[in-house]
């Protein structure tokens, strides 16, 4: 045959089929009354409710509505790795799995058309019951949301694929994702580990990257004083560790998101070199997770936080977390998801507690809020003198420093931008994949863009200003005297958002 269409990158199809994906199309969805829609991606047979856990009175009533017609299973997640972090406090996230009665995999349920359901019989649970969204890395290979082609507008710049025109690495957007330009390439750097050089503070800062993990290489070797690694989320989730990052064996594809959470990492070492790293995989090397487990990973962390706080206990302590994901709401407003999202109301508690929150903006090229990064400061702002200190979102600018990223989604809910495009960091020496050189002769070949033996790369993205951010709130903490004679609490967050933001705190009268 002469028409020949090539089959989607295996990491798009296994992701899709992984989380049972399905894409709200504005045009033909259901709906409640007159709201405005925009497209979302959602995990197709669950929702996500907020509330005391699965015996909570919505779950009956849930279960009274659908009765004799879908199936409803409760989980709510508990983690029995750590003693110390299994205690939960506040509301939590239950995810509601439904099943046609009868068919244990789900077949033909739609989440969409249960939820507006529910709401209609039972419009009280409105802010509590909602989409469990599928959440991505801040940039999946410069396709903003990978497993969306089913809905052709929701790739509002379509010649951004790395090789738009059949040459190497295209023009535009396309160039950030291609490797030589922007794109993840192994490179070498004879850099020490920063620590070398850096005086000990009186106090170290703690910065937590929910992502990928984090890998083995010179830096964070293993036993390292300076991180701490958790259990992935879910057992079967390859994350960076000792593994190559390989997610088909048949062809040697290394996951796009794979060394995610090192390179990360990296970022944060080098403009915070004494930090102290929190590891906490939620993304695997395919950079797409549901919303449920990202719930899951920052209810454990403020669990963590809570516990430290009343026990007193600095070395426990949490001051930054980095959030380099995100996803497109379905309706709303900034200040209506701000109020009904359960996420939204996590990470106002973590907020509560001394966390300050950094979000990747996203890397789509659209006005459109990518949240959680939506939910943040307004750019201009002054960061304010009381209540729960504002999560901060963060642009990509290019190598200059002068211009913004061409990719950078952009609108008065990006706080501010740090450097993010061609940056240089860490990723996992282990790091190997199928591609092979271009040229070998003998000896003598051209890169092998696969190999990462020598655990440094060149990446572009959002998803690298963010830890650029993170780490100088770290530093800002190491400065103020507060928080280093053991001060807790939002204030010294506070006053360490406002140096970095570059707009001091009001004067309280």
């Amino acid at each position: 045959m002469s028409d020949f269409s090539p089959p989607l990158p295996r990491p798009r199809r296994n992701a899709t089929q992984r989380l049972r994906v399905r894409v709200l199309d504005p045009a033909n969805a259901v709906r409640r009354g007159s709201r405005h829609l925009t497209p979302t991606a959602y995990v197709g047979d669950s929702l996500l409710l907020t509330g005391e856990g699965p015996d909570d009175e919505a779950v009956t009533q849930i279960r009274s509505l659908l009765d004799g017609e879908l199936d409803v299973e409760c989980s709510c997640h508990h983690d029995r790795r750590s003693a110390k972090s299994a205690a939960t406090t506040g509301p939590r996230s239950t995810r509601l799995t439904l099943s046609r009665c009868g068919d244990r995999l789900g077949t033909g349920v739609d989440a969409w058309q249960v939820l507006q359901s529910v709401l209609t019989s039972h419009p009280d649970l409105e802010g509590r019951i909602g989409l469990n969204h599928v959440m991505t890395a801040a940039d999946p290979y410069w396709d903003p949301v990978p497993y969306w082609d089913p809905v052709p507008y929701w790739d509002p710049v379509p010649y951004w694929d790395p090789v738009p025109f059949g040459g190497r690495g295209g023009q535009g957007l396309g160039e950030y994702g291609a490797a030589g330009i922007g794109g993840r390439t192994p490179v070498v750097w004879q850099a020490p580990d920063p620590r070398t050089y850096a005086p000990q503070p009186r106090r170290a800062p703690v910065v937590a990257i929910v992502d990928t993990g984090l890998g083995i290489h010179p830096w964070f070797p293993d036993g390292d004083p300076d991180v701490e690694r958790w259990e992935p989320v879910v057992e079967d989730l390859l994350v960076d560790g000792h593994d190559t990052g390989v997610i088909d064996p048949l062809t040697g594809t290394v996951g796009p998101l794979a060394g995610h959470g090192t390179f990360i990492a990296g970022v944060v070492r080098q403009r915070s070199a004494r930090a102290r790293l929190l590891s906490i995989p939620v993304l695997g090397a395919d950079g797409v997770v549901e919303e449920y487990l990202v719930h899951t990973a920052l209810r454990r962390l403020l669990s963590r936080q809570r516990a430290a706080l009343d026990a007193g206990s600095l070395e426990e302590l949490v001051d930054v977390v980095c959030l380099s994901m995100g996803y497109h709401h379905e309706e709303g407003s900034a200040e209506d998801i701000a109020s009904t999202s359960a996420l939204a109301h996590l990470l106002r508690e973590l907020s509560d507690v001394g966390i300050a929150v950094v979000a990747a903006a996203g890397n789509s090229a659209v006005a459109d809020p990518f949240y959680p990064a939506g939910l943040a400061l307004r750019r201009g702002q002054n960061v304010p003198t009381a209540g729960t200190p504002p999560l901060v979102s963060v642009g990509a600018q290019n190598p200059n420093s002068s211009t913004v990223a061409l990719f950078t989604n952009d609108g008065p809910w990006v706080t501010t931008h740090r450097p993010g495009a061609a940056i240089v960091s860490t990723v996992p020496t282990a790091l190997q994949g199928g591609l092979s050189p271009t040229v070998v002769v003998g000896q003598r070949s051209t890169v092998d863009r696969d190999d990462f033996s020598s655990g440094f790369a060149i990446w572009s993205g959002t998803s690298f200003a963010a830890p650029a951010l993170a780490a100088e709130i770290a530093t800002a903490l190491t400065t103020d005297e507060e928080w280093l004679d053991g001060g807790t609490g939002t204030e010294p967050t506070r006053r360490a958002l406002a140096a970095v933001l570059d707009r001091p705190t009001e004067v309280s009268s």
